[in-house]
């Protein structure tokens, strides 16, 4: 790293961190970010690698399943899949009307979100499947959003 690095004052505001140092030289980046403490963490960056942050900007999440289980106590049980990490809502909707939502932080990978269902949605499925729309909001680490909808079938188990 080449020497005489910015720090103490803040150079830019990214949402609630401050970026307070930086250094580069032609193979890194160097920065300065406060992590939840408040201390300051230095990350180094490769210049020849992607953004910071940067995943697929066209899908950050999948919804795993076309068919999410229902348990006995009448949650939907469905899978996200995030290969870099997410934040969003799940919905599951029938027409417009909406008979199970939930927010969510998935690390890499993904996470398994049980979904309380609506009475109504709980009433209907006591008559057999139940045909829905899964709406997926997400936005990835880079705050680039996306919404996902895919048909589902809500069949109890």
């Amino acid at each position: 790293m080449a020497a005489g690095a910015t720090t103490g004052r803040t150079l830019f505001r990214l949402g609630r961190a401050v970026l307070t140092g930086a250094d580069a030289d032609r193979d890194e980046l160097a920065l300065a970010l406060p992590d939840c403490t408040g201390r300051q963490e230095i990350r180094v960056e490769p210049m020849s690698g992607p953004p910071i942050g940067a995943g697929p900007a066209a899908r950050p999440a999948a919804l795993a399943d076309r068919r999410p289980a229902v348990s006995s106590d009448a949650r939907a049980i469905a899978r996200v899949r995030c290969r870099r990490g997410c934040h969003g809502v799940l919905r599951l909707l029938v027409g417009r009307r909406s008979i199970a939502a939930r927010g969510f932080w998935a690390r890499p990978g993904g996470t398994s979100l049980r979904l309380p269902l609506r009475p109504w949605a709980r009433r209907r499925l006591a008559t057999g499947p139940l045909a829905a729309t899964a709406r997926l909001t997400t936005s990835d680490r880079a705050d680039r959003s996306s919404v996902l909808t895919r048909p589902v079938t809500l069949a109890p188990s």
